[in-house]
Parts: C-alpha cells; sequence; structure tokens
C-alpha cells in the first residue's frame, strides 16, 4: 500500500526482536527496496546472505535493488550467480554473460526475456517475472500485456503493483493505471 516509513518500522521492530530470521531479513530489506531506499536493501540482504550466502531468493532481491540502483555489473554478477545457484543450464549462463558484454544491459535483458520465453514453451513461467523481464528490457508494451495474463491467472504478485520499482515507468500508462484499479490498489 505504499505506507513504507510504517513497513520499515514494523520490520525493523521484528528485527531487532529475532537478527538472525532470514524472513524476517527478507521482509526488512524488500521494505527498503519498496521505499526506493536500495542502499540499505542491499546492506540488508548481504546480511541475510552472510546467514545463507546459497540461497537464490535473498540473491535475486539483492539483484534487483542493484538493477535499481544502476549498478548494472554488479545485477548481472549476481544475476548469473543465481542462476547457477539454482542448476540453470551453463549454456544459457554464459549466453547471457556474452549478451550483456556485446549488447549490454538492454541486450541482457532482451536475450533473458527471449531464454524466459522458450522455458514457457516447457513449463510455467510466472507472467508477473515476464513483466517485469520485459519492463527491463524496455518493452512496456509486452511487460503489460504479461502483466494482464497474471491478472487473468489471478497472481498473487500483482499485490506488487503500487510499489516495485521496475514499473515506474508504467504508471503513466492509462491501462497501468486500469490494472492498479481492477487490482484494487
Amino acid at each position: 500500500m505504499a505506507r513504507h516509513d510504517e513497513a520499515i518500522s514494523e520490520a525493523q521492530r521484528a528485527y531487532d526482536l529475532d537478527p538472525l530470521s532470514l524472513a524476517i531479513i527478507r521482509d526488512l530489506a524488500r521494505a527498503y527496496y519498496h521505499a526506493r531506499q536500495y542502499d540499505e536493501a542491499i546492506a540488508t540482504y548481504m546480511k541475510a546472505l552472510e546467514l545463507d550466502p546459497r540461497h537464490y531468493r535473498y540473491n535475486s532481491w539483492l539483484e534487483l535493488a542493484y538493477v535499481q540502483k544502476g549498478s548494472h555489473d554488479q545485477a548481472v554478477e549476481v544475476h548469473l550467480k543465481t542462476m547457477n545457484i539454482i542448476g540453470a543450464n551453463p549454456g544459457e549462463i554464459a549466453t547471457l554473460g556474452t549478451a550483456y558484454r556485446e549488447a549490454g544491459w538492454q541486450g541482457f535483458w532482451r536475450k533473458k526475456l527471449e531464454l524466459m520465453k522458450e522455458h514457457a514453451d516447457r513449463f510455467y513461467v510466472i507472467p508477473y517475472n515476464l513483466a517485469r523481464t520485459s519492463a527491463l528490457a524496455g518493452d512496456a508494451g509486452q511487460a503489460l500485456e504479461w502483466l494482464e495474463k497474471a491478472y487473468a491467472v489471478r497472481s498473487d504478485h500483482l499485490v506488487l503493483l503500487k510499489v516495485d520499482p521496475i514499473f515506474d515507468g508504467l504508471r503513466s500508462d492509462a491501462r497501468y493505471a486500469s490494472l492498479m484499479r481492477r487490482v484494487g490498489l
């Protein structure tokens, strides 16, 4: 609901009570991330990774904080590390690394989107994640199409529409505003 100060305060209170809880550390880091306090989010995710360095979700959220901060080299490094942790195809990992070196940031995300669509032919890929990747690849139209598909399948990820910084570039689009209304945000 974009009540960032409250979210951070509550998450910090929980962290003060249990500083070794990975779930609480994650919640605090996500509160910082959604509040666009990326340095704090990064520092908090690093605390979680000190406790569990191979946890792919904390690495994924760390990557997103780097993305929003504009630290592309670090974001790609964490992304490729995360793919390695989850046992992704080494060829795909190499392909993404090459795409970044040869085509830069947008090229990296275009290649990632291409690979995700190939996977979607074989197994379920969360439409919200395809929307995020489309937005990062610079394709607002496709991002909105995937968000509509997420809405059609009643994706619980849509509760993040109001605060997800990846979609900041879409907020002025009437289709995005309509989707937010339909979701109840």
